[in-house]
């Protein structure tokens, strides 16, 4: 994926690096991911970018395999506010986008980022979009509050 986009002419944003974290900000979000250990990590702008037209999400972060390097975990962010909805259409569009599919992506994550969640009690959106993320896409979605670290 990441020499695939590379070769089409889509730099990243943040280069392909050894690091333990990473973050994302847009106006008053921000996306922290942690690792459990250093790996090679690096970040693309998708909105406006590799996808200019429709739906899409935010960013496309690519962790690669340290044991088999041309392999890659691949997490989708949106950065939102407060609408979840709209995020996770946002999601499931670029997780369908055929520029952010390839065969080296062994596993793949959605985060959406916001200021605050709907109560899954009250709002059954987010819960039926796991499992549909999860069955359709073979994709883990989950909700993440700004600042909160993403370990993973």
């Amino acid at each position: 994926m990441y020499d695939r986009l590379k070769k089409l002419g889509y730099m990243p944003c943040i280069p392909l690096d050894m690091r333990e974290r990473l973050s994302l900000k847009e106006e008053r979000t921000t996306y922290v991911l942690k690792c459990a250990k250093k790996a090679p990590i690096t970040c693309f702008k998708v909105d406006g970018y590799i996808i200019t037209e429709g739906r899409k999400c935010d960013y496309m972060i690519l962790v690669q395999d340290i044991l088999v390097p041309n392999l890659f975990m691949q997490i989708l962010v949106e950065l939102k506010g407060t609408d979840v909805a709209h995020a996770i259409s946002q999601l499931e569009s670029s997780l369908t986008n055929h520029l952010l599919q390839h065969n080296s992506i062994n596993s793949r994550k959605a985060r959406i980022v916001a200021q605050s969640f709907p109560s899954s009690k009250s709002n059954p959106v987010i819960a039926n979009a796991k499992r549909n993320f999860l069955t359709k896409y073979k994709c883990e979605l989950k909700t993440v509050k700004t600042n909160q670290p993403d370990i993973i």
